[in-house]
């Protein structure tokens, strides 16, 4: 049987930060908040035109940021083979749908990485695979507990696949684990 798992930390790669930005990468893996496990990942680097195609847009703002991002990251986004979005966005569910069960998906910010990625599943028609009140911010926890620092970052800055990676393991260090839950054995 296929561990389910609760949490699930997402990053986007987009060219644009309002809902109905056009979405060139999914990065995403799934967690255990409580024992710290990272389990399955999530990656796919979709069409720029199929983005287009169904009314999603661009925004010359992103458009210079992403210029001025490093090669690294870059490469990880725009090069390489691309998934059409609507069959990136249904392999994105059949793997939340495989891995979790009702999960909490997490976001670097309240209005930005879930508020995208549903506008692209209501762009194509897709029912998204998450539950809107189980969507969850990472950028509140962090500055709820700036006093822990961040782990070192393992990987690319700015390719979602690894900064999903990096503020999962930053979550667990900053809420996750037995010793950051009460437990009653141990107010006794």
């Amino acid at each position: 049987m296929i561990q389910q798992y609760h949490h699930v930390m997402l990053d986007l790669a987009t060219m644009g930060t309002t809902p109905g930005s056009a979405i060139v990468s999914i990065g995403a893996v799934a967690f255990d908040l409580l024992s710290g496990d990272i389990g399955p990942e999530f990656e796919s680097r979709i069409s720029l035109q199929s983005n287009i195609d169904v009314g999603l847009s661009m925004d010359p703002e992103t458009i210079e940021w992403w210029i001025g991002q490093s090669d690294d990251a870059r490469q990880h986004t725009f090069r390489g083979p691309q998934t059409h979005l609507a069959l990136a966005l249904n392999n994105f569910k059949g793997w939340m749908l495989e891995h979790t069960h009702d999960p909490d998906l997490w976001g670097n910010g309240a209005r930005i990485d879930n508020t995208l990625l549903a506008a692209a599943y209501r762009a194509t028609g897709i029912a998204a695979p998450w539950r809107w009140w189980n969507d969850r911010c990472f950028r509140t926890i962090r500055s709820l507990y700036s006093d822990i620092p961040a782990p070192e970052f393992l990987g690319t800055r700015h390719r979602a696949l690894d900064d999903a990676r990096h503020q999962a393991r930053h979550l667990i260090a900053m809420i996750g684990g037995p010793e950051n839950h009460f437990s009653p054995e141990a107010s006794q």
